[in-house]
């Protein structure tokens, strides 16, 4: 067992009746994101999180208070991949060309 964080990545989560914190209308913008984004957006949620636990939280990184009051849908105290990719479909739907930054986007 290692104590660092897990190397795989976090997918998203499918639409299911498991993601009652998430809209079927939020689910659905998550849809739209273009694979080639989603992917990439995805191994930046992977790096945000540290622990690998497929949350952001303040334990992820003392910064993450603002973000998380900003963004935590579900009130559960950390962002999950879900809201994350909800956050970059809200971003998208204003600037198709957004990407976060640190991965040489407008973020």
């Amino acid at each position: 067992m290692g104590c660092g964080p897990s190397n795989a990545v976090v997918q998203w989560d499918q639409p299911s009746a498991n993601n009652a914190s998430l809209s079927a209308a939020k689910m659905g913008m998550i849809e739209e994101i273009p694979a080639d984004k989603r992917e990439l957006f995805q191994q930046f949620f992977h790096n945000l999180d540290k622990n690998g636990d497929g949350h952001i939280t303040l334990e992820d990184s003392p910064w993450a208070a603002p973000f998380l009051e900003a963004n935590d849908i579900d009130g559960d105290g950390a962002v999950s991949l879900n809201e994350w990719l909800f956050i970059a479909a809200r971003k998208l739907a204003d600037d198709p060309d957004w990407l976060p930054s640190g991965t040489g986007g407008r973020g």
